[in-house]
């Protein structure tokens, strides 16, 4: 049977789901040590293992479903990066 491209997206392999959890951890360790109401919080990402493209959907899925304003960037000094506010 043909997948759909929603049901395509929605698979997220065992290792995937890991990093998804080891990312939530530490997005939620720099929230609580860094998070001031009405400033934005930066996080820089690990550079390895690269992040596939479902890991950072998921990751801002989950936290714009809790009321954070994100926004996934990076460039090549710093690496990639995520600022919740």
């Amino acid at each position: 049977m043909v997948k759909t491209k929603e049901e395509l997206t929605a698979i997220v392999d065992k290792t995937q789901k890991e990093q998804i959890a080891q990312l939530v951890e530490k997005i939620d360790k720099e929230l609580e040590k860094n998070y001031t109401p009405g400033d934005r919080v930066t996080i820089y990402l690990p550079r390895e293992p690269i992040l596939h493209k479902k890991v950072i959907e998921e990751i801002k899925r989950l936290y714009k479903e809790t009321g954070w304003t994100v926004i996934f960037d990076g460039n090549q000094r710093d690496g990639d990066y995520i600022m919740l506010f």
